[in-house]
């Protein structure tokens, strides 16, 4: 009796501490009798014996022939959420057969080995939190009943659902999506997934009309990043896939922004006959005139500008914007112009966010907040209002020139990006360092009309 009722207070404690997400916090140790939860300085929970419980593993490998009645030596970070699922004691030996009744977990995903999945071969549901980068097909060879698989990355590093990471999701029915990833879509499609959830984190770049096999996608049904989920949502996407049969469902918040965001739109009268760098002038200079930098100061928290999503800032012009807000509103906009736009961020040196965007057929890194900084900083330095440096000075002529720089030159730039879109390093490898601006690029200077 006394044993159950630890456990209890155990994962109740540990269930609220997940709670917390995986925010970089300082480290932390606490003794939960003979069990100790490590919080490490990315803020996921290694969960380990103290030293009066023997955790000599010697072997955690997956071994085919290993019969019901075999022990499975389950590494700590995930054996107490076995324990929990099966309903054991702390103490208690999981063997092979318990690890196949287990039809559904939950499981956040370290560096500790996963091998021990193979055995659950009746697995149905499977749940995995990411909080550091992990290939896990390495691990898992088949879960041949698994039917849905979540993946929630709270990291900074996209997890990529390709064929080399997650090849066992063949036969998959659903899957669920949420942050930080990277869809392989051909191997989606040849994996037979007829149902997609996504909530996308702030830099994940959906290209929703690759999803036409599907039978049902569900763009954030639950409004639970709605500022993110509308930036490459729109109601072209939903439109060519409720051609192809698909049924498309989105969360009523996701539904307002994207209505906002179509309503800026339309204000640019931009043509689709234009040349891509004719449209996008007009979505850079909208922007530069329309949204304004958002100070913070040592006492804020960049969470009022990212509530719910980056594209708050951008759409709530009392509050002001920061560089992923400008990012992100750069490419909603180029979104609905059929220009291909991808959001990057940086890790070292500080944080910032831009664009990398896709112009006749180059690619150039493209900073709006930069722009947006530049033009209204006078010739002694000072930055001004729109209205007083437009009422002063009249509007620069070299604009562009802030929009289009060097490609592939990020080792120059104060700012390293995290990770790049797989179009772009494709680009890279199959092209010489770009000139500086095209030679179309001279003619279209921003001017106000």
């Amino acid at each position: 009796m006394k044993k159950n009722i630890k456990k209890v207070m155990l994962f109740g404690s540990l269930s609220l501490m997940l709670l917390s997400g995986c925010g970089k916090q300082e480290k932390n140790n606490e003794d939960l009798g003979s069990y100790v939860v490590d919080q490490t300085e990315y803020n996921y929970f290694k969960y380990h014996y103290s030293e009066s419980v023997d955790t000599s593993y010697p072997d955690l490998s997956y071994d085919e022939n290993k019969t019901d009645e075999d022990i499975v030596n389950i590494p700590s970070d995930y054996r107490i959420f076995v324990l929990d699922k099966l309903g054991k004691n702390l103490d208690d030996e999981i063997r092979v057969k318990d690890l196949r009744k287990l039809e559904k977990i939950v499981i956040p995903v370290t560096d500790e080995e996963l091998s021990w999945l193979n055995y659950c071969t009746n697995l149905k549901v499977l749940e995995l939190e990411y909080c550091y980068k992990t290939d896990v097909s390495k691990y898992i060879k088949e879960l041949p009943l698994l039917q849905v698989l979540t993946i929630d990355n709270a990291g900074n590093i996209p997890v990529e659902i390709n064929d080399q990471e997650f090849s066992f999701i063949k036969d998959l029915y659903e899957l669920d999506c949420k942050r930080n990833f990277v869809l392989d879509y051909d191997y989606l499609k040849q994996s037979g997934i007829k149902k997609l959830d996504i909530v996308p984190g702030g830099y994940t770049r959906i290209d929703y009309k690759k999803l036409d096999f599907l039978n049902t996608l569900d763009v954030d049904v639950l409004d639970e990043l709605p500022y993110n989920s509308a930036i490459y949502f729109t109601d072209e996407v939903r439109k060519y896939l409720l051609s192809k049969g698909v049924d498309v469902l989105a969360g009523r918040k996701v539904e307002a922004i994207n209505k906002q965001i179509n309503e800026i739109n339309d204000s640019l009268e931009i043509n689709d006959r234009d040349f891509e760098l004719k449209k996008y002038k007009t979505i850079a200079k909208y922007m530069v005139y329309h949204m304004h930098y958002g100070d913070i100061d040592e006492n804020e928290s960049t969470g009022i500008y990212y509530e719910d999503g980056i594209l708050k800032g951008a759409l709530d012009e009392d509050e002001g914007a920061i560089c992923a807000n400008y990012a992100a509103l750069n490419a909603a906009l180029c979104a609905r112009n059929n220009i291909e736009c991808h959001i990057i961020t940086s890790g070292d040196k500080g944080r910032h966010a831009w664009n990398i965007v896709k112009l006749n057929n180059k690619y150039y890194n493209s900073d709006i907040t930069n722009v947006d900084h530049n033009l209204y900083q006078s010739p002694d330095g000072e930055i001004l209002s729109p209205e007083d440096y437009i009422a002063k000075y009249g509007v620069r002529d070299n604009v562009m020139s802030f929009l289009l720089f060097k490609d592939g030159d990020f080792e120059g730039q104060l700012f390293k990006p995290i990770y790049l879109p797989a179009e772009y390093k494709k680009y890279q490898e199959d092209h010489a360092i770009i000139e500086l601006m095209p030679k179309e690029s001279k003619s279209l200077n921003l001017k106000m009309v």
